[in-house]
C-alpha cells in the first residue's frame, strides 16, 4: 500500500457491533482530542495511533494499530483506559473527521501529525445571536439516522492539497457516515416510533427527574403491563446519576394539578413537566414495592410518551444502574401448533432471543432487553388486518389442515406477493382410515399452571401425571410441535375413556378439580392432566399404583423434570459418641440409601420447615402410621419417611419441635448434642425404630439399663440392717445404687407406707460399709417428721452416726458437721442455715416430702439447690399435685438441665400438655422422667395388705343451715363479681379464695363462720352424721382418725366428743408433744385422734386406726391421699374404710370435681401419659358460686 493509498475504507469499524455504533452518536465530534498518527516501523505499511475522548468528565485514553487487509485499514489490535475491547470511546475515534484528515495528513507528508478537532460546519445557514450560543453551549448529538459530515473548509485545505486531491466541499472519499456503519446492519435500524428519535445530552449536573420502567405479569394472562415510576435524582461529581425521592403524580384533572402541584418541584426539573403530565394522563396511580407507580394505558398516544421518555436518557429499568439505549426494531415470529385433538391454531410468537415476558403493548408493540439494556419496538411482517384476521380463525381440525394449508398460500401471495413465503402455514397431516393400535401413556412430569384470583394470579409449578394416548406407537397430542404427529388417525374414544378412569382408579383426580374454582386454572392440556392433593400420595401411587396400571396396559415414564424422584431407604441407623466425655455424647441418627448414609436430622428439620402442620402433635398422631412424609436428600432425590417413624422420633427427641431455637439448629447439623442424663432415649429411639447402630454402644447400654427397671439387680440387704428388706425393697436398694454409680439423682416415689425410709436408711448404710461415704450425707424433712427420722435410724441402722440439727442448740453443732455420717434438718432451718451447710460438702443431700420444693422461687427450693452433694435423691409420694411445674422444680434440684429451663420446658411440655392435652408430649415426658422415677403401689408390692374402701358421704343441707349458706352464698357472689370488674380476674385472687373459705365454712360447720346469723343455726349436717355414727364405730371396735383443715373445727369436735362419751387425742400445729399425742392413740388410750391436714398428714405411722373420717374436702387429692395412707401403710392388718363427708349441690361437692381432674396427674409420672390439668378459670369460677338448687 503507498503513501497515497491511505484512506479510510469503512472496514476499520469492522470489528464493532451495531450497538456500538449506533451510540457513537452519543458522544460529539469534538470530543476527540489528541489524535496523532505514525506509521508501524516494520516495513512502514501498518498504522499505530494514540488519542484521548472526553467521556463526562472524565478523559480516556486510546492506543491502536491498523493493518492493510486487501482493499484497506482494518483493526489489528487496540486498547481503551475504560477496560473494554472495541469499545464506543475507540469507535468515535476511528469514526471522526479527526481521523480522517490525520489519515490524509500521514499519506501526504509520511510524517507524524497531530491534529486539533474543528467544530461541524452548519449544513444551513449559520445560526446568530442566541440560537448559536445555546446550540454551543447544549452540545445536542445529531439524530441516530444523521449522516458524519465532513468538516469546514479549513480542515479540508492542507491535507486535501498536499496530496494533490480536488477540493469539492463534499466528503472525502472513504469516509464513512454513521448511517452507512448501522445500513450494514440492515435497512430499517429503528421502529417508527424511535427512527427520528432525539435524545438530548444530559446535564450531568444538578437535580432532574429519573424515570424506572417496569413489567408486571398481568393477572387476566394477557401481556405484561408496563409500570413507569418518577423520582427526584441528582447528579454526582462523577455524572452518575442517583434517586433520592419518589414521585406520586396526582391524578389527572385533580385539584393538585390546578393548585401548580408542578410548580412544587425542584428547580431543573421544568424539562420533564410535560412528561409527569403525561404519565398522569396516561397513567394510573398504582403501587410496586411500596413506591408509586404509573401503569400506562394500551394507547398509541402512550407509545410517543413512552419514545419520549426514552429520549431523555434518564428512563432505567427497574433498579438498573444503566439507563435505557433505543433497541433496533425486531420482528415478530408465527406460528401453527398443534393442540389437543391434532387442531392447529395461528399464534404470536415474541421475536428470536426473547422470551414472552419481554414483550409488551401499548398502542403498538414493544420490547424490553433489560440484559442488554435496550427498549425497542417490535415489528409485524403481516399487516394490522392480516394478522387480527389469522389470529380470529377458528382452530384447524386435522383433516381440514391441507385445504386451509392451499387457500392461505394463495392468498398471501396476492396480498404480499414474495414476501408471503416467510409466513408459515398449517401443517398437513396424512390421513390413515383404520383405526390403530391403542395404548395409554402416562408421563410424570412438572407443568406450570396459571391460576389465582385478580392480581394474585400467578403461574404455578405443579407435578402432575399427563395422559397421552399412542397409536400404533406414535403419541397423539403432543404439544411440541416438532414431535406433533404427521399421520391423521382414527381414535378410539371409548378406549381413551376408559383409561382415564383407570387413572382415577389408581388415586388420582383432574388437575381442574384440585383447584378451587374461583382460581380458573389455565393449561395447553389441563383436561389430560391429573395430580394429587398430597405430594405424599405420588410415593403411594408408583409403589402400588404404577405396578396396576403397568399390568392393565399403561406405559408410564417419569420425566427428568419431575419433582420427586424416590430414593429407596435400605436401613435406619444410629450412632452415640461421647469423645471420651462423661457428660454428654453426639447422636446422630440416619438412614441408608443406595449404600450411602444420610443424617436424619437435617431431613427431619426440612420436613418440619415445609410442613410447619406437623409442629401441631395432633396433625402428626391423625396421620397414618405409613402415611410417607417427603424429605429431600442432598443428591436432589426424595426420601419418603412413614410418619409413624417421624412421631416417634419427634417424640423422643422433643427439641426437635423448636423452630429456630438450639433444637432446631442442632437438627440441621448431622448430630444432636445430649446430655448422659438423655442416655434413656437412645434406647427409647431404638425400641421404636429397630436401628443398626454403628461405632460404640456403651451409650446405649446405657440407656437400656435406664429405661428397663427389670435390668437393675436387687441389692443384697447390707450388714448392719436391723430389718429384713421386702424384695421390692432390694430391688428399690438396687435401684438407688445405680443411680449412684453412674452419678445421677432420682425420685423414690412409692406410695404411702411402703418403706422410702427404710429404704434409704439401707442405701446410706451400704454406701458406708463400702468405704464411699466418706462425707456426711444431709436429710432435710418437715420438722413434723425429724424425729420419726431419727426413730427409725436408730433402730434400723444404728451404726449411723446421727446428729438432729434441730433447735436453738444447733449452732454449736456447725463446727462438727464431718463428724456424723448423717444429719438430720427442715425445711423451715435450712434457709436458716444455709451460709454454714453450703460450705460442707455432702455425699448425699436427701429431700424427704420433697413436695416441699415444688415452687422453685420458695427460699427453700433455693437453699436446697445451693447444696453441696455428690449425689442427690428426692422422697415424696406425691411428686406432683398441682401442675407439671412443681415437676420441673424438683429434677431442676436433683439433675439441672435434665429438662431445660423453665421457660423451654413450659414450652415443650407445660403448655401442650395442661392446656392442650397433647398426648404425644405427655408420653414424651413420662419416657424422658422414666428412669429417673421409681414408684410402686401397694397393689403392685404389698399384696398382703388389706383392702382399702373408699366412700363418699353427701350429706343435704337442711332448714336454717341451708339458708344461712344461700345467703353467704349471694352476698359473696356480689362482692366477688364487684372485684373483678374493678381489677379482674387475675388480681382479684385474695376475694376470691376469701369467698371460697366462707362457703366451705358454711356447709362444713356454721360455728366457724363468725357472724351472728351463724350463733342461732341449728341444723348441722356434718356434726350431726358424727354424734350418730360415732359412738356406734367406737362400740364396734374401731379405731378413728379424723382429719380437718380447720383447726378450730377440731377443737370443737373434742368438746363433741367428750359429751359423748369417747376418749380422744388431738394433733394440730399447736401440739406441743406430738409424741406424746401419737403415743395415745398407737397405744390404745384414745379412741378417735383429731388431726389437723397439715399438721399430721405426712411422717406419721398411725396403722392403729382402721377408719379415716376426712371432716371437708381439700382442693388437693394428694394431701388427702397421704393423709389417709397414715392409716394404710406396711404393718396394716385390718381393713380400711375411708370416709369423705360433702355438702351435696354446695362447693365441696365441685371441689371433688376439681379433684378428679388433677388425680391423674400424680400417677402418671410411670404411666406412660400424663392427665389434663388446669388453674382455676372463670368458669371453674361460676360453677364454685353456683347455687345449691343447680346441683341437686
Amino acid at each position: 500500500m503507498t503513501k497515497t493509498e491511505l484512506t479510510m475504507t469503512g472496514h476499520e469499524l469492522d470489528s464493532f457491533s451495531a450497538t456500538t455504533l449506533q451510540e457513537v452518536a452519543e458522544l460529539p465530534e469534538h470530543s476527540v482530542r489528541g489524535l496523532r498518527l505514525r506509521r508501524v516501523e516494520a516495513g512502514g505499511k501498518g498504522i499505530k495511533g494514540n488519542a484521548r475522548v472526553r467521556c463526562g468528565k472524565r478523559w480516556l485514553a486510546q492506543r491502536f494499530v491498523l493493518m492493510p487487509a486487501g482493499s484497506g485499514l482494518r483493526l489489528a489490535e487496540s486498547r481503551c483506559s475504560c477496560g473494554e475491547a472495541d469499545c464506543l470511546h475507540l469507535a468515535r475515534v476511528l469514526s471522526s473527521a479527526a481521523y480522517t484528515r490525520a489519515l490524509h495528513e500521514l499519506a501526504a507528508e509520511g510524517q507524524p501529525t497531530k491534529v486539533q478537532p474543528t467544530p461541524p460546519e452548519p449544513a444551513s445557514k449559520p445560526a446568530k445571536g442566541k440560537k448559536a450560543k445555546a446550540a454551543a453551549q447544549s452540545g445536542a448529538a445529531p439524530a441516530p439516522d444523521a449522516k458524519i459530515q465532513p468538516q469546514g473548509s479549513a480542515a479540508k485545505s492542507k491535507s486535501a492539497k498536499a496530496a494533490g486531491e480536488k477540493v469539492t466541499g463534499k466528503r472525502v472519499k472513504g469516509q464513512v457516515t454513521r448511517a452507512e456503519a448501522r445500513g450494514r446492519q440492515g435497512k430499517g435500524y429503528y421502529g417508527p416510533l424511535l427512527q427520528n428519535l432525539r435524545r438530548a445530552a444530559p446535564p450531568r449536573r444538578g437535580q432532574t427527574v429519573r424515570y424506572r420502567l417496569n413489567l408486571i405479569p398481568d393477572p387476566e394472562g394477557g401481556p405484561p403491563l408496563v409500570s413507569v415510576g418518577a423520582e427526584q435524582a441528582r447528579y454526582t461529581r462523577a455524572g452518575v446519576l442517583l434517586p433520592e425521592l419518589a414521585l406520586a403524580l396526582p391524578p389527572a384533572g385533580s385539584p393538585e394539578w390546578r393548585r401548580g402541584w408542578l410548580d412544587t418541584l425542584p428547580p431543573g426539573t421544568d424539562a420533564d413537566r410535560e412528561l409527569l403530565r403525561g404519565l398522569a394522563d396516561f397513567g394510573s396511580l398504582a403501587h410496586l414495592n411500596d413506591q408509586p407507580v404509573q401503569i400506562l394505558r394500551r394507547e398509541t398516544l402512550t407509545d410517543h410518551l413512552l419514545a419520549a421518555l426514552l429520549a431523555t436518557g434518564r428512563l432505567y429499568a427497574g433498579a438498573d444502574a444503566q439507563p435505557l439505549a433505543p433497541g433496533v426494531a425486531r420482528p415478530l415470529r408465527y406460528g401453527w401448533p398443534q393442540r389437543r385433538g391434532g387442531v392447529q391454531v395461528f399464534e404470536l410468537r415474541p421475536p428470536s432471543g426473547l422470551d414472552e415476558g419481554q414483550v409488551f403493548t401499548l398502542g403498538s408493540r414493544w420490547y424490553l432487553d433489560r440484559e442488554a439494556g435496550r427498549l425497542g419496538e417490535v415489528t409485524s411482517p403481516l399487516p394490522a388486518d392480516l394478522e387480527e384476521a389469522l389470529l380470529a380463525m377458528p382452530p384447524i381440525a386435522p383433516e381440514q389442515a391441507a385445504a386451509t394449508r392451499l387457500l392461505l398460500a394463495e392468498q398471501l401471495h396476492s396480498r404480499l406477493g414474495p414476501a408471503a413465503r416467510t409466513i408459515p402455514l398449517p401443517q398437513a397431516l396424512a390421513e390413515q382410515a383404520e383405526v390403530a393400535p391403542y395404548q395409554p401413556a402416562i408421563v410424570l412430569q412438572e407443568a406450570e399452571i396459571l391460576a389465582g384470583r385478580g392480581k394474585h394470579r400467578q403461574p404455578q409449578r405443579v407435578a402432575v401425571a399427563a395422559l397421552h394416548h399412542e397409536y400404533a406407537g406414535v403419541q397423539l397430542d403432543l404439544l411440541d410441535e416438532d414431535a406433533a404427529p404427521q399421520t391423521l388417525y382414527c381414535r378410539d374414544p371409548e378406549a381413551e375413556a376408559e383409561a382415564a378412569r383407570g387413572l382415577m382408579g389408581a388415586g388420582l383426580q383432574p388437575l381442574e378439580r384440585l383447584f378451587p374454582p374461583a382460581t380458573q386454572p389455565q393449561h395447553e392440556a389441563l383436561s389430560s392432566l391429573y395430580g394429587v392433593a398430597d405430594p405424599a400420595d405420588w410415593y403411594t401411587f408408583l409403589q402400588e399404583a404404577r405396578p396396576r396400571l403397568e399390568a392393565q396396559g399403561f406405559r408410564v415414564e417419569v420425566a427428568g423434570n419431575f419433582p420427586y424422584h424416590f430414593a429407596e431407604i435400605e436401613e435406619w441407623y444410629g450412632e452415640a459418641s461421647g469423645e471420651g466425655r462423661a457428660d454428654w455424647f453426639d447422636l446422630e441418627l440416619g438412614v441408608l440409601v443406595g449404600g450411602q448414609r444420610y443424617s436424619l436430622l437435617p431431613l427431619l428439620a426440612g420436613v418440619l420447615e415445609a410442613q410447619s402442620e406437623l409442629l401441631d402433635p395432633a396433625a402428626l398422631s391423625a396421620l397414618p402410621l405409613q402415611r410417607p412424609l417427603l424429605a429431600a436428600l442432598p443428591d436432589g432425590r426424595t426420601a419418603a419417611l412413614p410418619a409413624g417413624r417421624v412421631r416417634d422420633i419427634l417424640g423422643v427427641l422433643v427439641e426437635l419441635h423448636q423452630p429456630g431455637g438450639s433444637g432446631a439448629a442442632g437438627a440441621r447439623q448431622q448430630r444432636l448434642r445430649l446430655s448422659a442424663l438423655d442416655a434413656g432415649r437412645l434406647a427409647e429411639l431404638d425400641a421404636a425404630l429397630n436401628l443398626h447402630w454403628y461405632g460404640s454402644q456403651d451409650w446405649l447400654h446405657l440407656g437400656e439399663r435406664l429405661r428397663s427397671f427389670d435390668g437393675i439387680a436387687p441389692a443384697r440387704t447390707p450388714r448392719n440392717l436391723g430389718v429384713r428388706l421386702r424384695p421390692y425393697q432390694r430391688q428399690g436398694l438396687g435401684w438407688l445404687q445405680f443411680l449412684r454409680e453412674y452419678g445421677l439423682g432420682g425420685i423414690l416415689a412409692d406410695d404411702m407406707g411402703l418403706g422410702k425410709t427404710v429404704q434409704t436408711l439401707a442405701h446410706l448404710l451400704a454406701e458406708k460399709n463400702a468405704g464411699r461415704a466418706d462425707l456426711p450425707s444431709l436429710v432435710v424433712a418437715p420438722t413434723s417428721v425429724l424425729s420419726n427420722w431419727a426413730a427409725e435410724a436408730e433402730r434400723f441402722a444404728p451404726k449411723l452416726r446421727v446428729l438432729r440439727l434441730h433447735g436453738p442448740a444447733r449452732h454449736e453443732q456447725f463446727a462438727h458437721l464431718h463428724e456424723y455420717d448423717l444429719i438430720l434438718t427442715s425445711y423451715a432451718l435450712l434457709p436458716r442455715d444455709i451460709e454454714v451447710l453450703r460450705q460442707q460438702p455432702f455425699h448425699q443431700v436427701i429431700l424427704d416430702e420433697a413436695q416441699n420444693i415444688k415452687n422453685p422461687r420458695s427460699q427453700a427450693a433455693r437453699a436446697a439447690g445451693a447444696l453441696q452433694a455428690r449425689h442427690r435423691l428426692a422422697l415424696t409420694g406425691t411428686p406432683l399435685e398441682n401442675h407439671l411445674g412443681e415437676l420441673w422444680s424438683l429434677f431442676h434440684f436433683l439433675m439441672p438441665g435434665l429438662l431445660g429451663s423453665e421457660r423451654q420446658f413450659a414450652r415443650l411440655y407445660r403448655t401442650p400438655i395442661e392446656k392442650n392435652g397433647d398426648p404425644l408430649r405427655q408420653k414424651a415426658l413420662a419416657s424422658r422422667i422414666r428412669p429417673f422415677v421409681l414408684r410402686r403401689t401397694k397393689e403392685d408390692v404389698a399384696r398382703e395388705l388389706p383392702s382399702k374402701t373408699e366412700l363418699v358421704v353427701p350429706l343435704e343441707l337442711e332448714g336454717d343451715q341451708r339458708d344461712l349458706y344461700e345467703t353467704v352464698r349471694v352476698n359473696l357472689e356480689g362482692k366477688v363479681q364487684q372485684e373483678l370488674a374493678a381489677r379482674g380476674f387475675a388480681r382479684s385472687s385474695v376475694t376470691i379464695l376469701d369467698a371460697l373459705l366462707k362457703l366451705r365454712q358454711a356447709a362444713t360447720d356454721p360455728r366457724l363462720l363468725r357472724l351472728s346469723a351463724a350463733k342461732n343455726v341449728r341444723h348441722n349436717a356434718k356434726r350431726e352424721w358424727l354424734q350418730e355414727q360415732l359412738p356406734r364405730l367406737v362400740a364396734e371396735g374401731h379405731r378413728i382418725l379424723i382429719f380437718s383443715q380447720f383447726a378450730s373445727l377440731l377443737n370443737l369436735l373434742e368438746a363433741d366428743l367428750q359429751t359423748l362419751g369417747i376418749t380422744t387425742s388431738k394433733l394440730t400445729g399447736q401440739t406441743r408433744r406430738r409424741e406424746e399425742a401419737i403415743a395415745r392413740f398407737q397405744e390404745g388410750e384414745a379412741e378417735v385422734f383429731l388431726i389437723s391436714l397439715k399438721a399430721g398428714g405426712v411422717g406419721l405411722n398411725l396403722t392403729a386406726a382402721d377408719t379415716v373420717i376426712h371432716l371437708d374436702p381439700w382442693w388437693n387429692p394428694a394431701a388427702e391421699a397421704q393423709a389417709t395412707d397414715r392409716a394404710y401403710r406396711i404393718g396394716q392388718d385390718k381393713p380400711v374404710f375411708v370416709y369423705k363427708l360433702v355438702a351435696a349441690g354446695s362447693v365441696e361437692e365441685r371441689i371433688l370435681e376439681m379433684q378428679a381432674r388433677k388425680a391423674a396427674l400424680a400417677g402418671s409420672v410411670l404411666d406412660g401419659g400424663l392427665s389434663d390439668v388446669s388453674g382455676l378459670t372463670q368458669d371453674d369460677l361460676d360453677t364454685l358460686l353456683a347455687p345449691l338448687s343447680a346441683s341437686e
